[in-house]
Order: structure tokens, then sequence, then C-alpha cells
């Protein structure tokens, strides 16, 4: 994923991002998951933007041949995407085949390239800043997001990592991961990345033939049974489930 620093520089940057994790956390703790209602929540906590401004360029038309319009559309995306935060054009073409006329727009996200979120919306009129300063923070809140859930998710993994032991070469016998006949398998951990998610091979019952797979740590865990075998004792385990599940 791409660096946050890159995304949201300077001072400016840094703050709203900073603002906007910690709304978008609270969200996600408070069980809130469709976008629409995270986006919501993070308007109602706090003022995303310090630094936007509509800073309109005007609109210019897109040209219709196929050969210039990559290096004019490129051009034109640098001179706005290395302006301030908020500054916009409304690009209008005319569709050769039928010769509609359709509208889309470019703005500076502040981070010297234009904003992902409105760059592939086209519409039938020409839009407002008010609706793509909205399609740009909204990207922003939701790429946010991805960043909170990926710190949540590596840190499940990690902390499961180290609870059951997991490590490169550990065995697992008479574990199922939910192979649709059910059959239990011999499962061996092959690597584990950085976040925590494991490739391991499988050899499932009474087939020569082994399987590769990979797996977020928790998930492992849990499809497993792993922590039920933690939780119920040596007691109340038989001598082969105990084997299977410490090697």
């Amino acid at each position: 994923m791409e660096d946050i620093t890159t995304m949201f520089p300077g001072v400016a940057g840094a703050a709203r991002y900073e603002r906007v994790k910690t709304a978008v956390e609270e969200a996600l703790n408070a069980g809130l998951r469709y976008n629409d209602d995270v986006e919501a929540y993070v308007h109602s906590r706090c003022k995303v933007d310090d630094d936007a401004r509509d800073l309109y360029m005007g609109m210019f038309d897109q040209p219709t041949d196929r050969d210039s319009q990559h290096a004019w559309t490129r051009d034109l995306g640098h001179t706005i995407g290395t302006s301030p935060r908020g500054t916009w054009a409304v690009l209008r073409m005319t569709r050769a085949a039928n010769g509609e006329i359709v509208y889309r727009a470019m703005i500076s996200d502040g981070s010297g390239r234009t904003a992902t979120g409105c760059a592939h919306d086209w519409y039938d009129a020409p839009p407002t800043f008010e609706y793509v300063y909205a399609r740009m923070v909204g990207y922003e809140i939701y790429t946010i997001r991805k960043i909170v859930e990926a710190a949540a998710a590596t840190a499940a993994n990690l902390a499961a990592i180290a609870a059951h032991n997991l490590a490169a070469g550990r065995e697992f016998k008479n574990v199922n991961l939910g192979f649709s006949n059910g059959k239990a398998n011999r499962v061996t951990i092959e690597s584990i990345s950085d976040e925590g998610v494991l490739t391991f091979n499988v050899i499932k019952r009474g087939s020569a033939r082994r399987y590769r797979g990979t797996s977020s740590a928790s998930a492992f865990v849990d499809k497993a049974g792993l922590a039920r075998l933690d939780t119920a004792g040596p007691s109340k385990l038989s001598s082969r489930a105990i084997r299977g599940a410490h090697g």
C-alpha cells in the first residue's frame, strides 16, 4: 500500500489523515460496515478539510482524436495535479460515434496528482465543485479505511501466530480447513509474511496430491480449530487430537 506521506503530504495532509483515521476507527469499532455509513460518520465527527478551496480552472474541450487524447489529458492532469488542493477543471468531450456531449472532471488532491475518486466518472451535465470534491474526499476516506482495516488484520494475525506458536515448518495433523468433502488434512506451514499471512502445503487424506494454499493466521486458527483445542485442555482431548494440534 502506498505510503501515507505521499498520499497526504505536508502538515495539512498529515493532520487530515489523522483526523479521518480517528473517525474511521470509531466508525468501525461502532460496527459500521457500509462505506456510505462510515463516510457519513466521519463527516459527523470531524472537519475533513482545512486546505481545500474551489479553484476552478474552467472547462476544456477534450480532443476526439484518440492519438492526441492521451498526451492532452496527461498534460492537463499534470497541471491540475501539481496545483493546490481543490484546483479543478471540467473536461467536455463529443463522442465521435453519436455526437453526444459528455463531461468529466479532474481535481487536485494536494498530493501532486489528480484525485482518484472522480477520475473515471462521466456526466451528462457539467458537475459542480461540491460533487467533485465529495467524490475526492469519499475515496480518501475509503483509502484510510483500508489502511485501518489492514493494520487491524495484521495485529490479529500476529496475535494468533504468537498465541498458537505458528512458524514455518510447523505441521498439523487431522485438521480440516473446510474442503467440501470434509476429509482431514495434514498441513505444513511453508512461510509467514510480515502481515501474518500463511502459505502452507496440504495433503488430503486418501490422496497423493499436494495442494498449496494461503490464509491469514487468524482465519487459519479458526478453521483448523486450534483455539478449541487450546481451551479444551489435555484431559478432554484424545492423544491423537493432541498430536494433531501440536505437530
